[in-house]
């Protein structure tokens, strides 16, 4: 099932389509009001940041024609590398403390092995932030880019929309060792099965 999470440029007639956990604070300039670049930035939201539907989707833009023309993009990752990012931000206590409702209060300081059975089990609900990254995409998508050549990707984007390129900030940022060194055999398996479009729509591999 498609739904989206749009944020637009209304400057630079662009439109972002998020996928959670693929550099949204960075592109939207979250908590950067005096970033010298903000305005360049997909700071608008057109959804409350909530998901919308491909329906949805539609009437909006039958309300807003001038999206019909903006340019669309959206930025996609390694799943194996967007499931340890995930893991290693979404399971802290300090996470559970601030978002007490979240499914992922349930895994707080899980091992990652325990969490991808977890994951493999339906524990998360199709949270947003481990849904597949083919499901946020349009199908008339302008361009997707990579988080493995973010800067370089969103440069492209800027050339596309007659926009000043310029180094994109560094926002909230999760820091782990290599994706690569968190996996087994096992949980290399089950990322593969669960994450299968994403791996060969976008050309991933481990």
């Amino acid at each position: 099932m498609k739904h989206y999470l749009i944020n637009v440029n209304k400057k630079y007639n662009y439109m972002l389509f998020r996928i959670p956990k693929n550099a949204n604070s960075t592109l939207i300039g979250r908590g950067l009001d005096k970033f010298k670049y903000i305005d360049s930035l997909a700071k608008s939201y057109t959804t409350n940041n909530e998901l919308i539907t491909q329906d949805q989707y539609d009437i909006l833009l039958e309300e807003k024609k001038e999206y019909k023309k903006y340019f669309k993009y959206a930025i996609v990752r390694n799943p194996y590398d967007r499931v340890v990012s995930c893991w290693k931000n979404k399971t802290t206590k300090k996470h559970a403390e601030h978002y007490k409702n979240s499914v992922f209060t349930k895994a707080t300081g899980v091992t990652f092995k325990k969490f991808v059975h977890m994951l493999d089990e339906g524990y998360f609900n199709n949270d947003r932030h481990l849904l597949q990254q083919v499901n946020f995409i349009i199908n008339d998508i302008d361009y997707i880019g990579k988080m493995e050549n973010l800067q370089k990707d969103f440069d492209n984007v800027c050339d596309r929309v007659g926009m000043n390129s310029f180094t994109l900030p560094h926002r909230n940022v999760t820091k782990h060792k290599q994706y690569r060194e968190y996996y087994d055999k096992e949980t290399r398996k089950i990322i593969q099965k669960i994450y299968s479009r994403d791996i060969e729509f976008f050309d991933y591999e481990f």
